[in-house]
């Protein structure tokens, strides 16, 4: 299937796609390509835990502590992940490589704002829900 949306493009993958865990992480970073698997500055090994109720993700990056939360999507959503491809050096195309279940959005030090955009999308999908429910 292949949607069009302007002013840049977005294929869709037909049938079966990659499993990724998807972070967003609070750093700042130049997206220049795909990286190989793994480096020396991401510990994959995360921790969880409980505080003041709360289910906690905890993990570090280049020493800094970064605490997060999940969020899962399951059901009727789910998580696109998606290649940025240049056609002509003018066209973006944005093209469906895999998908994930989930999104754990982390913060330093601390759980991640109520303002951030991934706590916004989780706040829209539970209003869209109760808007739609039948």
């Amino acid at each position: 299937m292949s949607r069009s949306l302007h002013p840049s493009n977005i294929s869709f993958a037909e049938g079966e796609t990659a499993k990724y865990e998807c972070n967003v992480l609070p750093v700042y970073s130049e997206y220049t390509g795909p990286v190989s698997e793994g480096s020396q500055f991401w510990n994959a090994q995360k921790a969880s835990c409980s505080v003041d109720g709360q289910d906690q993700i905890i993990n570090y990056m280049r020493g800094r502590r970064l605490v997060g939360k999940e969020h899962c999507f399951e059901g009727e959503y789910k998580v696109g992940v998606f290649r940025r491809e240049n056609i002509d050096g003018v066209q973006n195309t944005f093209r469906e490589v895999g998908e994930s279940r989930a999104i754990v959005n982390y913060g330093h030090e601390r759980l991640p704002e109520e303002n951030d955009a991934i706590e916004k999308l989780v706040a829209w999908i539970s209003v869209s829900k109760q808007i739609h429910e039948e």
